[in-house]
């Protein structure tokens, strides 16, 4: 095959993004093609039974270049998954069911987090999570429960990654002591020095108090706040503010 400057050859294979079949195909064209072709197939890769870890690590290991691949991971977990090899350069991490360690130190770098379904015991073990992430700018949490918060003036002076999205649907109360620590004392708030963006979904009014502490705490920094109150499915949005620079 007569050999074709890089950049023509990343803008076939950009033109081809949303063909799966063809980005296939052209693996066994040319292997000036594998790098963009790979990064196309595996730019997002979900793994949500235990034959998708098994069949994702048998591709890992045929091709070395998979794992660089990845950009964005969704996992489900049940705490019995095989280990995931290194992907250096996943930005944006999705996790549901259970939480494995190992992913405290295999992510360093993702700028966006999703929880999803999780529980963690106190307060304090879901700051230690999320400080694991110094990179992290948006934080989505659904379903996430915390089931003791700190003892009153127990909160490390620990002001975690500079959140600029948070986004909390359905979280338990404790979510929101995590966050804003002692109320009384403002070096115990946690990652919300730099909040910009602040989405909320709730089943309970009665989170309105909780939310209004929160609002109070990133009240400097806050430019962008989505409240919704859903009643059996319906969403009935009860704020949207967008406010300018």
């Amino acid at each position: 095959m007569v050999n074709l400057p890089l950049e023509l050859v990343e803008y076939l294979l950009d033109e081809l993004s949303d063909d799966r079949k063809s980005l296939i195909a052209a693996l066994f064209v040319s292997r000036a093609f594998h790098g963009r072709a790979l990064f196309h197939l595996f730019q997002t890769v979900h793994l949500n039974k235990d034959p998708d870890f098994h069949q994702f690590l048998a591709l890992c290991e045929i091709s070395p270049l998979v794992p660089s691949s990845v950009r964005s991971l969704k996992i489900v977990s049940w705490g019995k998954e095989p280990q995931l090899p290194p992907l250096p350069n996943v930005t944006s991490l999705h996790i549901r069911g259970q939480l494995d360690d190992l992913w405290q130190i295999d992510f360093l770098a993702i700028t966006s987090l999703t929880l999803e379904d999780l529980v963690f015991p106190t307060a304090m073990s879901f700051r230690h999570w999320l400080c694991a992430y110094p990179y992290l700018k948006s934080l989505s949490l659904i379903a996430v429960t915390v089931h003791q918060p700190a003892a009153f003036g127990a909160y490390a002076v620990a002001r975690g990654p500079a959140l600029e999205n948070l986004s909390l649907a359905y979280v338990n109360e404790n979510v929101y002591t995590m966050f804003l620590g002692s109320v009384a004392k403002e070096a115990s708030r946690f990652a919300l020095h730099g909040l910009r963006q602040l989405q909320h979904r709730t089943l309970y009014s009665f989170d309105v108090c909780d939310m209004h502490k929160l609002l109070y705490a990133t009240r400097g920094t806050l430019r962008e706040l989505d409240l919704k109150l859903v009643f059996y499915g319906e969403h009935g949005t009860i704020v949207r503010l967008v406010t300018d620079d």
